[in-house]
């Protein structure tokens, strides 16, 4: 596929690869330009072939759509609860310390590796963590009261994280099947786009009606990225990256979403700087302009991109404006 000639490639996969929205957009304005002139017999032919896979492509994004609102709830409340453990361990960490000084033997054979995994681990790292906690108050007396608290929060943190599993599943396997029906929808306008050209071979100018060329816009390579000061970034789910670029408090910046995942922008002071507070946050297929300044403090020299999915990739598209 790679040394096929560029101009019998599918433009409508490539141009989609990252964006199931995009496809709705571009499969959107095909199904409209092919319905308002289906009353021709030839222009029938194609709507008719198409439209059944733009509707089937619509049902599996609605299906995709819908359970990624569901899983952001669900995101929502795994990380409250992580958030209220770290809360509930100060207090129990207390009513050890009331039995046993912190930093005697016993003491340390309740916390045998610190705290940190409770604070900085994945939330899998954290449930066994807490998980040994527990086991590891077996058959002290006097902390048994303490035990059967960690517990009842334990099932309660843990349900909730198989919950959240659940519906990360499920997103993958919707995403996998949207995947299916974009690149049906793709081959198809492809195939459409041939029969397009044929019949108006002397008038190609008449092919426009049929697509949305701005949204079939060929991407740039690295190179001519860096020579027209534009730049990529890619982010996988929940990935926090600095981009790399050079730039200084007047620099004006413009970012476009090429992908299925919500991206947070912001500056810091340094490459190692904490996680802060998105100052933009930028949907997919969207375009955002703005100035260094607007997105952190005017001294700050680092770009920050923040993928704010737990189940999706984007590209994040950076120009200097």
């Amino acid at each position: 596929m790679s040394n096929l000639w560029s101009i019998i490639l599918n433009v409508f996969l490539n141009a989609t690869k990252k964006s199931f929205k995009r496809m709705l957009n571009i499969a959107e304005h095909h199904d409209s330009a092919l319905f308002g002139k289906k009353s021709d017999p030839f222009f029938l032919t194609l709507y008719n072939r198409f439209h059944g896979l733009y509707t089937n492509y619509i049902e599996k994004y609605e299906k995709w759509t819908t359970i990624k609102g569901t899983l952001k709830g669900e995101t929502s409340k795994v990380k409250s609860y992580f958030k209220e453990l770290a809360q509930k361990l100060l207090a129990w960490d207390v009513k050890v310390q009331v039995v046993y000084l912190k930093n005697t033997d016993e003491y340390l054979a309740i916390f045998p590796t610190g705290k940190r995994l409770f604070y900085l681990g994945t939330y899998m790292e954290r449930i066994n963590e807490l998980s040994s906690l527990i086991n590891r108050l077996n058959d002290i007396t006097e902390l048994k009261a303490l035990q059967t608290e960690i517990k009842a929060f334990y099932d309660i943190i843990s349900a909730e994280l198989t919950k959240h599993h659940a519906k990360k599943t499920a997103i993958k396997d919707a995403s996998e099947e949207l995947e299916q029906a974009r690149v049906a929808v793709g081959n198809i306008m492809y195939a459409n786009l041939g029969l397009l050209m044929d019949h108006h071979y002397e008038n190609i100018e008449h092919i426009e009606h049929f697509f949305p060329l701005s949204l079939l816009r060929k991407k740039k390579n690295s190179k001519e990225k860096q020579e027209t000061n534009v730049y990529a970034v890619h982010v996988v789910e929940n990935e926090r990256k600095e981009a790399g670029i050079s730039f200084t408090s007047t620099t004006k910046f413009s970012f476009y979403i090429n992908g299925n995942a919500a991206v947070g922008i912001y500056t810091g002071g340094s490459i190692d700087a904490p996680p802060t507070e998105p100052k933009f946050i930028i949907q997919p297929d969207e375009t955002k302009e703005c100035n260094a300044f607007e997105l952190g403090d005017a001294t700050n020299r680092y770009l920050f991109i923040v993928n704010l999915s737990d189940t999706e990739e984007s590209d994040v598209e950076i120009s200097l404006i």
